[in-house]
């Protein structure tokens, strides 16, 4: 989450959850297969008591308006160099990925 905290924040004014902490759960939400903002918070809520908390959310799950809104705004090349350098400081074999973001309708997304 602390690469995650080098994302420059989108949003005109602080909503009281973490930036790094929403693009964390979309980045977990993401590697179970969650494909849209509804099924990021469909695999949150499946989550055990007090998992939120690791992720910087004090007062329970985020709200899918926040994860779009931030999805939609935040600067993808930024996020992918972060993340990217992030995996390779760790050896990742892995090829090159890129987050799939929202296009069209609120909620979809595409890769």
């Amino acid at each position: 989450m602390t690469a995650l905290g080098q994302v420059p924040d989108p949003r005109s004014r602080f909503t009281g959850e973490p930036l790094a902490s929403v693009l964390s759960l979309v980045v977990a939400a993401g590697i179970a297969g969650a494909t849209r903002v509804t099924l990021v918070l469909d695999w949150a809520h499946d989550q055990p008591a007090g998992i939120g908390l690791g992720f910087g959310f004090s007062r329970g799950w985020t709200s899918a308006r926040t994860v779009n809104r931030v999805l939609e705004r935040v600067d993808h090349a930024r996020f992918d160099e972060i993340t990217h350098a992030w995996l390779a400081a760790r050896g990742s074999r892995r090829r090159r990925a890129s987050l799939a973001w929202p296009t069209g309708e609120p909620g979809s997304w595409t890769r």
